[in-house]
């Protein structure tokens, strides 16, 4: 169990202020061997073009199965692929490359911490031959096209351990709030500065609060946020321009009342329903919005909005 809800952003940990031990809420998970569980990720991609107020997005859902032993680092996770639900459109070729290929993920194994987040994909290095190849076909490329050559070989240069955050970005968002302890009251917070390039100082902030528990219908409430502290988006904004300029030849430049009003925000929410008998984030609705730089100086938005559940069927 970590301590009041032991997150972790660029290395800072959130802690109880004054040791307290937490007595509201605790979502220890203890599974036994072959639990199963049905795990659904449903996730909308939006995007505004570069200086462009417009929007698309896309929807997708995809259904799993997942069987989990428990191990001396935590638990055994292995995935099957039940179903996808798909965008509307595409002709039924298209469609049928885009099912294959959300089914990627099914039969890999991960090594998974006592929060169920993933920390390692196992036999990876024999994994990334069948994901490029379905990636490839996904594409409609061959497999020996130069794309996915330089793709295979970008996986080939990661760990078991960085893998995890390639296949299962979004995996960890239930995690960050199971196997914790919280009381009611007051969000806990914890900030964290780095250095980027140019010398720039990025903030960072962190929180999580328990917003309420109904132990009746054995279910709690939790929120979280994550980003860059205002103060420090346009200094990030400004270490990033130096350094498109110093890669890309024909950066624009910016004068300093342009620099002045340049940002890049990055933010984090997450809402969740939690199951008090099993410890899990039944459902997790994360939005992640983050606006950047494109090569040519523009500003650009992307928000990412995930509805993930988790149903324990076999405890």
């Amino acid at each position: 169990m970590r301590g009041v809800c032991g997150l972790f952003l660029a290395g800072a940990v959130l802690a109880p202020s004054g040791g307290a031990i937490a007595k509201d809420f605790s979502s220890a998970i203890v599974l036994p061997k072959n639990s199963v569980i049905n795990y659904s990720v449903e996730h909308t991609l939006s995007k505004t073009a570069p200086g462009s107020n417009a929007v698309g997005s896309v929807t997708a859902t995809v259904h799993y199965r997942l069987t989990i032993d428990p191990n001396d680092k935590g638990y055994l996770v292995r995935i099957a692929f039940v179903s996808a639900d798909l965008p509307p459109g595409g002709t039924p070729e298209a469609r049928a490359r885009l099912q294959q290929g959300m089914a990627v993920l099914s039969g890999v194994q991960f090594q998974a911490a006592n929060d169920l987040s993933p920390t390692e994909i196992i036999d990876w290095c024999t994994q990334v031959g069948r994901v490029v190849d379905s990636l490839a076909d996904t594409m409609g490329l061959k497999r020996d096209d130069p794309t996915m050559t330089a793709t295979r070989n970008l996986y080939l240069a990661m760990t078991p351990e960085q893998a995890t955050n390639a296949l299962l970005p979004e995996w960890v968002f239930p995690s960050i709030v199971q196997d914790v302890e919280l009381d009611l009251g007051p969000a806990v917070t914890a900030q964290n500065t780095q250095i980027v390039e140019g010398g720039a100082q990025l903030k960072t902030t962190e929180s999580v609060q328990l917003k309420s528990v109904d132990t009746a219908a054995s279910k709690a409430m939790v929120a979280y946020h994550s980003g860059i502290d205002p103060s420090s988006a346009n200094a990030l904004a400004r270490a990033t321009v130096q350094s498109m300029q110093a890669q890309v030849t024909d950066f624009p430049k910016f004068t300093e009342a342009q620099l002045a009003s340049l940002k890049i925000e990055q933010a984090t929410d997450c809402a969740y329903e939690m199951d008090l008998r099993s410890g899990l984030a039944t459902r997790s609705d994360c939005t992640k919005t983050v606006t950047s730089l494109d090569e040519k100086g523009a500003s650009q938005r992307q928000t990412d909005h995930w509805i993930i559940t988790q149903d324990l069927v076999k405890p």
